[in-house]
C-alpha cells in the first residue's frame, strides 16, 4: 500500500466526524447522542467487526501462533510506556499525575484502533484479527491495573467487568469457532459484517461530537496534556516497534496490528475512570480531545516510516 493511499483513507476517515461536530454545533445533537452513539459501537459494531475477522480466516498454525503473539506483544508495549509513563509523570504533589499517567499508557484502540485499520487496510482480516487481540488486552488491564493506578486501592478493581465486556466475549466465540474450525452460515458474517461496518462511521462521528464539546482555548492550554500526546502518539508506538523488532517479527499484518494500535490517542476510557474515581475530569478530557487531534498527523507519520521499512527489507 502506498503512502498517499494511507494519507487518502486517513482523510476520508477523519471526515466521516465532520457530521457529528456539525450536528452538535448546531445544537441538534447533544451527549445523550453522544452515550446513545458510544453504546451502538461498545456494545454492537465493535463485537461483530471482531467476530467477523475470526469467521472469515481459515485456522492455521502460524495464524494461532501470532495471535498468541499479538496478546503477548499487547501486554509488553502497555508495560514499556507505563514505565516510561512513572518516571515522566513521578511528583505526586502536581494535581493530575494519575490522570496523565492513565492517559499515556492506554489507546484508543477500539473507538479509533480497528476504525482506522479498516480503513487503511480494507478487507484484510488479520490485522483487524491481530488488533481485537489489542483490545482483549486493553479491556482486562484497563479495569484492573488502569483503575488501580488511578485510585491505589484495590477495592474499585473490577475483574467482573474486565471479564465480562462485549468485545472480550465475542473474541472468546470467535475465538472457539476458529479453533474447532465451525463452518457457520454465511448468512451469520453478513450479519456481521452488516454491523461491522457500521464501526468506522459511528465511531468517527461520536469523536466529531466530542471535539465540538471542547472550548478550543482549553484543549491548547495545559503544556502536560502535549506531553501525554507526544508519548501516546510517538513514544508508545516506538517501543512496540522496538519489541517487535526485538522478537524479530517479520509478518507485516502482525507488525502493522501492534504498532498502529499502540499509536493510537488517548482512550476515552480515560475519561470515564476519571468521572468515575475522581473529583475533576477536565485533565482526561483534555488529554483525549488533543491527542484525537493531533494524531491526524503522528498517525500518517507513523504509517509512512512502516511503509519505508517493509520497502526496503
Amino acid at each position: 500500500m502506498s503512502f498517499s493511499t494511507v494519507i487518502i483513507n486517513t482523510l476520508l476517515l477523519l471526515a466521516l466526524a465532520v457530521p457529528g461536530y456539525l450536528l452538535t454545533k448546531l445544537k441538534m445533537a447533544d451527549g445523550s447522542a453522544v452515550r446513545t452513539l458510544s453504546n451502538l459501537l461498545l456494545y454492537v459494531c465493535m463485537p461483530f467487526m471482531v467476530l467477523k475477522s475470526f469467521l472469515t480466516l481459515r485456522y492455521e498454525e502460524a495464524l494461532m501462533v501470532n495471535i498468541l503473539y499479538s496478546l503477548l506483544f499487547s501486554v509488553l508495549g502497555t508495560v514499556a510506556i507505563m514505565a516510561v509513563t512513572l518516571v515522566v509523570f513521578r511528583r505526586k504533589d502536581v494535581a493530575g499525575q494519575k490522570i496523565y499517567q492513565l492517559a499515556t499508557m492506554f489507546s484508543n484502540c477500539g473507538f479509533f484502533g480497528l476504525p482506522f485499520l479498516a480503513a487503511v487496510f480494507p478487507d484484510n482480516g488479520y490485522v483487524i484479527l491481530y488488533a481485537s487481540m489489542y483490545i482483549v488486552v486493553f479491556n482486562l488491564l484497563t479495569w484492573t491495573l488502569g483503575v488501580y493506578m488511578l485510585t491505589g486501592d484495590k477495592k474499585y478493581v473490577s475483574v467482573k467487568k474486565a471479564l465480562v465486556n462485549p468485545a472480550l466475549i465475542f473474541s472468546v466465540i470467535g475465538f472457539v469457532l476458529f479453533v474447532l474450525k465451525v463452518s457457520v452460515p454465511e448468512a451469520v458474517i453478513t450479519f456481521s459484517d452488516f454491523w461491522s461496518t457500521m464501526t468506522s462511521p459511528v465511531a468517527m462521528t461520536v469523536t466529531g461530537m466530542r471535539l465540538a464539546e471542547m472550548p478550543l482555548k482549553a484543549l491548547f492550554s495545559d503544556w502536560r496534556a502535549f506531553v501525554v500526546s507526544a508519548l501516546r502518539l510517538l513514544a508508545a508506538p516506538a517501543l512496540m516497534w522496538g519489541i517487535l523488532m526485538i522478537f524479530g517479527v517479520s509478518d507485516a499484518d502482525l507488525f502493522n496490528a501492534m504498532v498502529i494500535s499502540a499509536a493510537m490517542p488517548v482512550a476515552a476510557t480515560t475519561v470515564v475512570f476519571a468521572e468515575m474515581f475522581t473529583d475533576d475530569s477536565s485533565a482526561a478530557v483534555t488529554t483525549m480531545l488533543l491527542s484525537s487531534v493531533l494524531c491526524v498527523v503522528s498517525i500518517p507519520i507513523v504509517a509512512m516510516i512502516m511503509l519505508i521499512r517493509y520497502e526496503k527489507s
